[in-house]
């Protein structure tokens, strides 16, 4: 049985965007978005998607998306 995340929408996940998190059904964009959006630590993912909540096999691609988008934030996160 798939996991969904609770009360979320489906994933809009397609070739070109990817699930990178199938325990919580992710799109790549997703994670993007939120990273820009300034959620850019894996506790900032993990709050605002569960990524790398679930079997972990997604943490590769998190932690490289982070590597790659963080510096294009638009808010920073240290107000949690």
């Amino acid at each position: 049985m798939s996991q969904h995340p609770p009360d979320g929408p489906e994933s809009t996940a397609d070739e070109s965007n990817p699930v990178v998190c199938s325990c919580k059904l992710v799109s790549r964009n997703e994670i993007i978005d939120a990273i820009k959006a300034g959620h850019s630590t894996f506790i900032g993912l993990r709050l605002k998607l569960s990524v790398t909540t679930g079997c972990g096999s997604c943490l590769i691609e998190v932690d490289r998306l982070l590597a790659e988008y963080k510096d294009q934030t638009q808010d920073d996160e240290t107000s949690f």
